[in-house]
């Protein structure tokens, strides 16, 4: 079902609301419009806010004005909080901007006890990226968090905090074999939080292309061939290569861990596994949008939104598991959330 019209590049769970985070980038570079939307009668809950920079949701802490859920948007100059369901501008911290990220790609939000963190990924200098953190209250930097020298000329990204970790591409740039030609080797690099440790790294050459998750109490990694328990980044099931060659996202429907992602059989369809039986898929479903497919979603309620060339859609999991694909298994009321039981 197509919810909205226009291109959109984003589609975001809002923290502790039966709600996603619509953004759609302008036509100027660095602007963005953001919108809530319910996902349970897929209605939109406040009016699209005007974002000077990249946006994304966040969980607030109670001195902020009764606002719990909020709007982060991110920009060299502020930090800037929303309402979403209002469109209210409700803080404003201004940064110095010197030593910032000019360029952001992708910024995530992260509660902490007293404060939220923001982290910010994109380029510093020419072609050249990295990574800040920031007080949302006080805009002040993290000084242990945060390198501007991680990547060269990385095109896409994607930021997320999950638990107490925080997921962020990054590169090792290297010459091949006959010292011919420059080598970009991707990963993802796993930060314990708030500290900055470094857990581990997963070789990963999709920066954008991965989602992060609690599931049944577990945070996970969905990344490269399969999905990896944080931190120690053990793999918990293995998925094909396809399912990360586009945008996926990592969650639960029915009672089970999910991956929906790239079918492997057609570039024009989405396939979800279960964590229990990744050797197959549950089923695939054609893509009712024209275009490609910037974003996906999953819901606690078990439907996918995407965010695409065409417009947002949402699609219900239980229709996917009911259409099997070429390999899959047949679809069984085993997935489906309203047999009883489940």
């Amino acid at each position: 079902m197509r919810l909205r019209d226009g291109e959109l590049n984003l589609v975001l769970p809002l923290p502790q609301e039966s709600a996603v985070l619509a953004v759609r980038e302008m036509d100027m570079p660095g602007t963005a419009m953001a919108q809530a939307v319910d996902t349970t009668n897929l209605a939109t809950l406040g009016p699209e806010v005007a974002i000077d920079g990249y946006a994304c949701p966040a969980t607030l802490d109670a001195d902020n004005g009764g606002v719990r859920t909020a709007i982060i948007g991110y920009s060299p100059q502020a930090l800037r909080t929303w309402d979403p369901f209002t469109g209210a501008l409700v803080a404003e911290t201004a940064l110095g901007g010197a030593e910032d990220v000019r360029d952001a790609m992708a910024i995530a939000a992260w509660p902490a006890r007293s404060t939220t963190t923001v982290f910010v990924f994109g380029e510093f200098t020419p072609n050249w990226y990295g990574w800040r953190a920031h007080d949302l209250r006080t805009g002040q930097k993290a000084e242990h968090l945060g390198t501007d020298d991680y990547g060269w000329f990385i095109q896409e990204a994607r930021v997320q905090a999950v638990a107490d970790f925080l997921v962020l591409p990054a590169q090792t740039t290297r010459f091949d074999e006959r010292w011919s030609e420059v080598v970009h080797d991707g990963r993802l690099d796993v930060f314990r939080l708030p500290e900055g440790t470094l857990c581990g790294s997963l070789d990963h050459h999709a920066p954008a292309h991965f989602s992060t998750a609690v599931v049944g109490g577990r945070p996970l990694l969905a990344a490269q061939d399969g999905v990896y328990g944080l931190p120690g980044l053990e793999k918990v099931a293995s998925l094909p290569h396809s399912c990360f060659s586009g945008p996926c996202t990592l969650g639960e429907f029915g009672g089970d861990g999910v991956v929906i992602g790239q079918s492997p059989g057609s570039p024009q369809a989405l396939a979800v596994w279960t964590l229990d039986t990744p050797e197959r898929s549950l089923g695939e479903i054609p893509v009712p949008w024209v275009g490609p497919t910037y974003d996906l979603a999953l819901t606690e309620g078990g439907t996918l939104f995407a965010a695409t060339q065409s417009g947002l859609y949402a699609v219900p999991v239980a229709d996917m598991c009911r259409s099997p694909g070429p390999g899959s298994a047949s679809p069984s009321k085993a997935h489906d959330p309203s047999t009883p039981g489940h």
